[in-house]
């Protein structure tokens, strides 16, 4: 018996009047994964729509680990196999779910990958799993075979994909200076600044309002120490810039990076629990201008919609009260990113600034009580956003 709701929950093909994935994805969402009932009723649902639904399969192995089930994880991917034989997604979601971590003692993973590319060679995501697995296996253990695998799959997912390109060229990099390929490491070792396309707004549909580089800042000694992880500090980078470009798209605001010709600073604040706020302060001939954009969602969350945009022309005296601040507080030379841990909830401080043909960023965790902190408030004061006291954080 205790197997068969789980049997249910795969191989149910009817789909329930009303139903959306994305309603059903949200919910799931919201439901805590210790309550296995409710994990299962509601995994049930979004299997039905879609039987490889990642959140679906996430949120219920989750599940089974919190709850002491984890011997009917195995079955899971069973059933998800046989109901689908010649699919590699089983497979892929077996090796992230069930097999992973990867270590040198329990390559099981990888062999899931391994026929997942039996099953389609050109699986992107196989790939780019593979690679990352082999990775951090030539991380422990930095030999010729873990090297040449890693590179191999990297290689593949980016030939593929070249959206990957920026941040895995650094572990391909890594990786033939050990194996002593110079071929490889000239044509990786560009640097050059992607600028995501943008609509008439200068907007962009899709990629970073970043520098990647900017956000990396690994140790000087990557390319030569084999036991630093520079795979894992690219993700972080690459999370942190999704999240970041994710809030200004939602507040409609503008690429910076393509416009060296302006004088403009924007202060994006992305607190944990409040409305995301962006400020943007711009240099036009003799004219300042201030403008200020929030959404309705939580910075640390989701970013919700644009309701509130507005701006107003500010006084020479009140631009340079700002530039002055900037200045007091070395914005630039100021590292983008702080070697001091963030905390887990808090804010986000994030200033631009594009002037006389250069581009730099700084991004702090709650820096209310610094001297960059001071920057973002004044901004804050030239706007009409009405912020509590206990709001700033």
């Amino acid at each position: 018996m205790r197997y068969l709701l789980l049997l249910f929950l795969i191989t149910i093909i009817s789909r329930a009047p009303g139903q959306d994935l994305r309603a059903l994805e949200k919910d799931l969402q919201q439901t805590t994964l210790s309550d296995l009932k409710a994990i299962r009723r509601k995994t049930a649902a979004i299997y039905s729509l879609d039987p490889f639904n990642e959140m679906a399969t996430f949120a219920l192995t989750t599940s089974y680990k919190l709850t002491k089930n984890e011997d009917s994880i195995p079955r899971l991917f069973q059933i998800l196999k046989s109901n689908n034989p010649r699919s590699p997604l089983p497979y892929l979601l077996s090796a992230k779910y069930q097999c992973a971590p990867i270590s040198v003692s329990d390559s099981s993973g990888l062999q899931e990958l391994k026929t997942a590319l039996t099953l389609d060679s050109n699986c992107i995501e196989a790939h780019y799993l593979a690679g990352i697995s082999y990775y951090h296996l030539f991380n422990r253990m930095s030999t010729n075979y873990y090297a040449a695998s890693s590179r191999f799959h990297l290689e593949k997912a980016v030939r593929a994909d070249t959206s990957r390109r920026i941040m895995l060229r650094y572990p391909i990099l890594q990786l033939s200076g050990f194996l002593q390929d110079q071929s490889f490491v000239t044509v990786f070792e560009d640097q050059a600044v992607i600028i995501p396309p943008t609509d008439s707004l200068n907007i962009p549909k899709k990629g970073w309002y970043f520098p990647f580089d900017k956000f990396l800042q690994p140790d000087t000694a990557w390319m030569a120490d084999y036991s630093y992880d520079i795979l894992s500090a690219a993700d972080d980078a690459a999370f942190s810039l999704n999240w970041y470009s994710d809030q200004l798209r939602a507040l409609k605001e503008p690429l910076l990076l393509n416009r060296p010709y302006k004088t403009v600073y924007r202060f994006t604040w992305l607190r944990s629990f409040h409305k995301p706020v962006a400020i943007r302060i711009e240099k036009k001939g003799d004219t300042c201008v201030v403008t200020w954009k929030q959404s309705s969602g939580a910075g640390g969350y989701e970013p919700g919609q644009l309701t509130v945009s507005g701006s107003a022309i500010i006084s020479e005296e009140q631009w340079n009260g700002f530039v002055a601040l900037l200045q007091a507080s070395h914005f630039w030379n100021m590292p983008t990113i702080s070697k001091t841990p963030s905390g887990f909830d808090g804010a986000r401080w994030i200033i631009e600034g594009m002037e006389d043909h250069r581009y730099h960023v700084v991004d702090r965790w709650s820096a209310r009580d610094t001297d960059f902190g001071k920057c973002g408030q004044y901004l804050i004061r030239l706007t009409t956003l009405k912020i509590k006291d206990r709001e700033l954080y």
